[in-house]
């Protein structure tokens, strides 16, 4: 008996209809702690989503990389049943989303909104596997999907590279055609006037590093401090539309060189010198020495 219940309750969640694309994010308001020691990164946050489907909605979709894990979902303070699953996509370097369903209190009617208190945690390491699967050398795999949080370099793009702050879209595959870039070509476009605002944090340094600098849409923004110390740097930046760039380095060690590679539709691989990225970034360097005081 007990056996058949659990049967019934699994029939009826999958027998629901998921538009992973009914709601559009329209505000992020992110607390986003990197952790490059532990290759970790820790979100904390509000977003704001509206129904642009023609019918009410019960349920929504969240989909972050799949190194990362949900910790929490609430409205109004209050927990909300969810459960998380593995969701195929190459929408992120991993090949692969962590999606979380949530089964909203109340249904969302048209062009309603509703907003969600999240957290997730976890690590972003360099990773190609979408690559690699479809036959890219491992070499030119990691020159294209070079995304991680590490010890001496940290960089992490959005949509289409990793999924490092939340997203719902249908899956897509490099194999394919030009399922990837129509994808994110779809959610670049529902997402135009989104906007998106980041607390970034970063471990406590030595006595003898330098606060980084962060740039923001191409403007550098110095770091600021917690207690009058600044051994705790911070930084907070906006962006409207949501379509950005977000850098941050130590004043004491430029940037290397990026030469990206660039996968075309048809399965090639090619060396490129100019590039604008899709979406947004996170990009930190920090000296071996300092890393490791952290």
């Amino acid at each position: 008996m007990k056996f058949l219940c659990a049967l019934c309750v699994l029939c009826g969640f999958q027998s629901f209809a998921l538009d992973r694309e009914a709601f559009t994010f329209t505000n992020y308001d992110l607390d986003v702690r990197v952790e490059p020691e532990q290759q970790r990164l820790a979100v904390r946050g509000k977003l704001i989503l509206r129904n642009d489907s023609a019918s009410a909605q019960k349920n929504l979709c969240l989909q972050i990389s799949s190194t990362l894990d949900w910790r929490s979902i609430q409205i109004g303070g209050k927990p909300v049943q969810f459960v998380t699953q593995p969701y195929t996509s190459d929408i992120d370097h991993t090949g692969v989303l962590s999606e979380a369903i949530v089964t909203l209190p109340q249904p969302v009617l048209p062009k309603g909104t509703i907003e969600l208190e999240i957290g997730y945690e976890g690590t972003i390491p360099l990773d190609a596997t979408r690559l690699t699967r479809i036959g890219v050398p491992e070499e030119l795999a990691k020159h294209s999907d070079w995304d991680q949080i590490g010890r001496s370099f940290t960089a992490v793009r959005g949509i289409g590279y990793v999924a490092w702050y939340p997203v719902a879209i249908e899956a897509a595959n490099l194999s394919e055609g030009n399922s990837v870039f129509s994808a994110a070509g779809r959610w670049k476009r529902r997402e135009a006037e989104a906007s998106m605002r980041i607390r970034l944090e970063t471990p406590v340094l030595a006595a003898e590093a330098s606060a980084p600098i962060v740039r923001c849409s191409g403007q550098t923004m110095y770091t600021v401090t917690r207690g009058g110390s600044p051994k705790f740097p911070a930084a907070e930046c906006s962006y409207v539309p949501m379509n950005f760039v977000v850098g941050m380095q130590p004043r004491i060690t430029p940037l290397p060189p990026i030469w990206p590679f660039r996968l075309s539709r048809n399965g090639s691989v090619s060396r490129v010198k100019k590039f604008n990225f899709w979406n947004s970034q996170i990009a930190m360097q920090l000296p071996l020495r300092a890393a490791a005081s952290c």
